[in-house]
């Protein structure tokens, strides 16, 4: 009676976990050599960064191509004698190459997709995409769930195993969605790099000063598969000696986390080849609390009613304007170079200084650097409070009813808190007359 019971609970069990009667008690395997295609999402860094990849073990090489190929990483175990890292990228007008060996005791090895499943669990199953699948688990000492969700499909008299999405979920929280895998070796020509004659290597420094940060240059995907963390610790260690940051042990991982996600965002914003690219600055660990306490720069309800208001653009629209497809300042001269408020809501000085530089600019075709000290320290009885916020046309009146705005070299520099007014005659270095509100023209835009 009890054979019979545990035969019906095994065929019963069968019947709910696989569809095809599929022996789930072994470890599913991942092939050899494999193509696979998916996008990786990273919730917390608030990126969707599609790829492609090649992985062939025998042959030792892989490579992943990131945002349809804009960016090509090659990890080649087999070139030179520890292997060597390889990346194309876009810079400027053309495509870069570039490269870094591997070392005795950071060799280089195909990087797979897919985790190694040894030490997962059979978890039942779970609708992926409109897909039943299979949910494989395993827990790391760190609490860190890992998942990996997985179906079968017949192929002629076989059953091969196809990956629906790998997700780590804990204190951070980033998956991987495969929309196509192909078991079919891929060719060597995949893993060859074109004239590799021309490709820059990048010693320890280029890379920043820690070996493990070539992670991020030239296999970032390691980080989505792999636990091992290492390169984000060292980059951590650096960035806090480079910018002189000191955290007790508690926030000390607070921050660390919010340096990860925001690293992970940068170096991702950056393979994405925009009109713009990102770099680490001091406000890289900051909360978005403190960060938006650096933006208090505000409106009151008079805003732009200038002292003589700009008159009206007469019944032009667009189609009477000539309107060019692009217009970029800064090619042309009339922005300065990037300024630093630093750990002081003080952007409503840098959003007045900035404006009238571009003005003085357009009038004068001269660049130059006013003072958003004198602002933090003189203007105080337009409205103004220094680091605790200010308003524009506050500042616009002030320059006004003083006769001008001092350049920076002739006020003193920057501080990053209110200081005592020490405007004096004479330092007045450009005036403003008047300002208001330029009407746009096209109202979509």
């Amino acid at each position: 009676m009890w054979l019979c019971l545990f035969l019906m609970f095994a065929c019963l069990r069968a019947r709910l976990i696989s569809a095809d009667d599929v022996d789930v008690e072994y470890i599913p395997k991942w092939p050899s050599a494999y193509i696979v295609r998916g996008i990786l999402q990273i919730p917390y860094a608030e990126i969707s960064e599609p790829f492609e990849a090649w992985y062939d073990n025998r042959q030792g090489s892989s490579r992943i191509d990131y945002y349809n190929g804009t960016v090509k990483t090659y990890q080649l175990s087999k070139d030179g004698k520890f292997g060597t890292y390889y990346k194309l990228e876009p810079v400027l007008t053309s495509i870069r190459c570039f490269k870094t060996e591997g070392t005795l005791h950071k060799k280089v090895l195909p990087q797979s997709i897919l985790p190694d499943m040894t030490g997962y669990k059979f978890k039942g199953e779970a609708v992926i995409r409109g897909v039943k699948a299979e949910k494989w688990e395993r827990v790391s000492v760190s609490d860190t769930v890992f998942t990996v969700y997985l179906f079968w499909k017949k192929e002629a008299s076989t059953k091969a195993i196809i990956p629906l999405r790998y997700e780590q979920q804990g204190i951070d929280h980033h998956y991987m969605d495969f929309e196509y895998f192909s078991a079919i070796a891929p060719t060597a020509t995949i893993f060859q790099v074109k004239d590799k004659t021309s490709c820059k290597s990048m010693n320890e420094t280029e890379l920043g000063g820690v070996e493990e940060q070539l992670v991020y240059s030239f296999n970032p995907i390691q980080e989505f598969v792999d636990e091992n963390m290492d390169h984000v610790n060292n980059a951590w260690l650096n960035y806090k000696q480079q910018f002189n940051k000191k955290y007790g042990p508690e926030e000390d991982i607070q921050r660390k986390n919010i340096f990860r996600q925001k690293m992970r965002y940068i170096t991702s914003t950056n393979r994405a080849n925009l009109s713009y690219s990102l770099g680490v600055n001091h406000l890289v660990d900051y909360t978005l609390e403190e960060l938006k306490g650096l933006t208090a720069c505000t409106f009151s309800s008079g805003f732009f009613d200038g002292d003589v208001p700009f008159e009206e653009i007469g019944n032009e629209t667009l189609d009477s304007v000539s309107v060019p497809r692009s217009w970029d300042w800064r090619n042309r001269g009339a922005v300065t170079p990037v300024k630093d408020q630093g750990n002081c809501g003080s952007c409503w000085s840098f959003s007045s200084t900035g404006t009238i530089e571009g003005g003085y600019f357009v009038k004068t075709r001269r660049l130059v650097t006013l003072s958003e000290q004198v602002l933090m320290d003189c203007s105080w009885n337009f409205g103004n409070r220094g680091c605790n916020g200010g308003y524009m046309e506050g500042a616009f009146k002030w320059v006004m009813r003083n006769g001008g705005i001092p350049l920076s070299q002739a006020y003193g520099p920057y501080l990053g808190r209110q200081n005592y007014c020490h405007m004096r005659k004479g330092m007045a270095g450009v005036r403003i007359r008047t300002f208001g509100r330029v009407r746009k023209l096209c109202p979509n835009c």
